[in-house]
């Protein structure tokens, strides 16, 4: 029995990129199935009752660590849950009835979030029969908002705000963390017959053009043109998504507790710009097609203080693109598309968390850039916008946002951004010329 506890865990090891689907290389899982398998070896080597006290210990750590994690799925459950699926499309999406807990820093409020996806892959309650006028809100983490309350997300303030004047109106909070317009684009294509929404607010943040670069599911042609690219998803982000529901919940609060403790460096221009820069430099110029992380985002810095860098320029060239596709698909189906641009923090806010561009450092730079290039590519794929930048800089920007090592847009700011795109959508007659309401 102990030989067969070692040459089984040593064939584990050595063989678990094939059997797993993982990147060649050994990771901390099969060094230690490989030193387990050494063990029980020399173990056969000794007297029997060495192999009898052996395998009591195997057995009672196996127990011990059986009924952990019985303890840890039972308690933590909706801790440790994911909510995501890997997906050939369009690389992950939302599972349909996942549910995970999020709890905010102390200068946040300190509270437990709770998310739920519904049946049909978006958060909120199930979809309604029959509404008589349906708004779908797509985008990535500013729009699912984990980080946030239902009830006070964009979408659901965008629902009240606009039932004071649509009875019946439904807004369906079709946002994933981590995509980019590239993803929605997608993602659209497949779920606006089913999903049927009378329009589609677009949100697009101060990440969304890099997104397309690193998830590398378009590129631009030599003419110019955008055409679709199959990139090579590594083996480890599929392991990552097909094993976020059956890993041991166990391993999963170590390496989260381990987390807990890594250093956290506030997010700089410098870094940012260093890795703009790279991600162009390694799939446009480089033709690397490789994509092995899917939320490791960070803002667009490059166009902020470097806007007719080679990288900035192909990547507005991009976005435009990417709209212009968004816009047919919904055009197929008869949907208008309305962007809503939302600023960055470091930029809205005259200083935030103590950080502010330094423009002696970078004189090209620009508050508004970010949002101006998006202003631009929407207005070049033909769709009407909604710029928050003026909006969010009327007032205390740094209220609307949340603070230390995470600078999304706060309940708030998504209740501003709700009221003013309801006031936009009512007053362009958007809805009303669908609707018949």
């Amino acid at each position: 029995m102990t030989a067969s506890i070692g040459l089984g865990s040593i064939a584990v090891a050595v063989g678990a990129d094939i059997v797993l689907e993982g990147e060649p290389g050994f990771g901390a899982a099969q060094w230690m199935l490989l030193a387990l398998g050494i063990v029980a070896g020399a173990v056969t080597f000794l007297p029997v009752r060495f192999a009898k006290r052996f395998l009591l210990l195997l057995g009672s750590l196996a127990l011990t660590v059986g009924v952990a994690e019985g303890a840890m799925r039972l308690l933590f459950t909706e801790w440790l849950s994911s909510l995501f699926d890997f997906h050939p499309r369009y690389i992950y999406t939302l599972k349909p009835h996942a549910r995970t807990r999020y709890m905010q820093s102390p200068v946040n409020g300190g509270r437990s979030v709770l998310t739920e996806i519904n049946g049909d892959g978006y958060r909120g309650p199930e979809l309604r029969e029959g509404s008589p006028c349906r708004v779908a809100v797509y985008g990535d983490s500013y729009v699912l908002a984990v980080f946030t309350d239902l009830e006070e997300t964009f979408a659901a303030g965008l629902e009240r705000r606009l039932g004071e004047r649509i009875a019946g109106i439904e807004v369906v909070n079709a946002g994933v963390i981590g995509y980019g317009p590239d993803q929605t684009s997608l993602k659209m294509e497949d779920e606006l017959p089913r999903l049927k929404p009378d329009l589609v607010v677009l949100a697009l943040c101060p990440n969304d053009f890099g997104d397309l670069l690193r998830n590398k599911l378009f590129r631009l042609d030599d003419a110019g043109a955008l055409q679709r690219n199959e990139p090579h998803i590594s083996g480890t982000l599929k392991r990552e998504f097909r094993g976020a529901s059956s890993d041991p919940f166990l391993a999963k609060a170590i390496s989260k507790f381990r987390r807990r403790f890594d250093a956290h460096p506030a997010p700089s221009v410098e870094k940012d710009l260093e890795r703009s820069r790279a991600e162009y430099r390694s799939y446009v110029v480089d033709g690397n097609n490789d994509v092995a992380d899917a939320f490791q985002d960070h803002d667009d810095s490059d166009l902020r203080v470097e806007p007719e860098a080679d990288g900035s320029r192909y990547k507005k060239r991009m976005m435009a693109h990417v709209l212009r596709r968004i816009r047919d698909t919904a055009s197929r189906q008869g949907i208008p598309v309305v962007v809503l641009l939302i600023p960055a923090a470091l930029d809205a806010c005259e200083t935030f968390d103590g950080r502010q561009v330094d423009p002696a450092t970078y004189p090209a730079y620009r508050r508004s850039a970010i949002t101006d290039a998006m202003a631009e590519a929407a207005a070049a794929a033909g769709l009407p916008s909604l710029d928050l930048f003026p909006v969010f800089r009327e007032g205390d920007a740094n209220r609307l946002y949340l603070h230390e090592t995470d600078d999304h847009w706060n309940a708030r700011g998504q209740d501003l951004a709700a009221e003013r795109m309801a006031d936009y959508l009512l007053s362009k007659g958007l809805l009303t010329a669908r609707s018949g309401k």
